[in-house]
């Protein structure tokens, strides 16, 4: 869990609660998920559960989510024990991948070794085929954080989205692009 403060305009102090989702199959297989989905596991349902426990004590008065299944079915995990109604929002989805989406690291090496090299060596320049590059995903979330911070000015809110999202978003405020 990370809180966010925005401090924009006349001084109004807006907070951001953001939560990865819960573990998933594909993140015990080492899979890259992208945009396709893999169930909560066990484990990232009681992740979930626990979260929504500890955060029921919390005020805040949103709880957003990547439309993505893993990430929304967290959220609802979430906003049962909170009492919040989650709103999906596509901006939070996690960077698409492509056609490395469903493949480990190492299938991935095997079935594209060219575009695995362009991966591993060209970092933030690099879109793998069908995928996204990291900068638009930057633009789609600072665009949609910005946003959501306007809409709760002087407020709390909730946010469910992934990984990768989460660290782009620290690279963002922390200025590492």
């Amino acid at each position: 869990m990370f809180v966010y403060q925005n401090t924009k305009a006349f001084m109004k102090r807006t907070e951001m609660i953001i939560v990865r989702h819960g573990k998933t199959a594909w993140n015990e297989e080492g899979r890259f998920q992208g945009q396709m989905d893999s169930n909560l596991t066990d484990l990232g349902i009681r992740q979930a559960e626990a979260l929504g426990e500890r955060l029921k004590e919390e005020e805040f008065s949103a709880v957003y989510t990547s439309d993505l299944g893993r990430a929304a079915h967290t959220a609802e995990l979430i906003a049962k024990q909170t009492g919040h109604q989650v709103t999906p929002n596509e901006n939070l989805r996690e960077r698409s991948f492509g056609i490395f989406e469903g493949y480990t690291k190492s299938e991935i090496a095997e079935k594209y070794p060219e575009d695995y090299t362009h991966f591993t060596t060209e970092g933030y320049a690099y879109v793998p085929p069908g995928g996204e590059s990291i900068e638009t995903v930057s633009t789609r979330l600072t665009n949609c954080l910005d946003q959501l911070a306007e809409e709760h000015s002087s407020g709390r809110f909730l946010v469910v989205t992934h990984g990768g999202i989460i660290g782009r978003f620290l690279r963002i405020v922390f200025g590492l692009q």
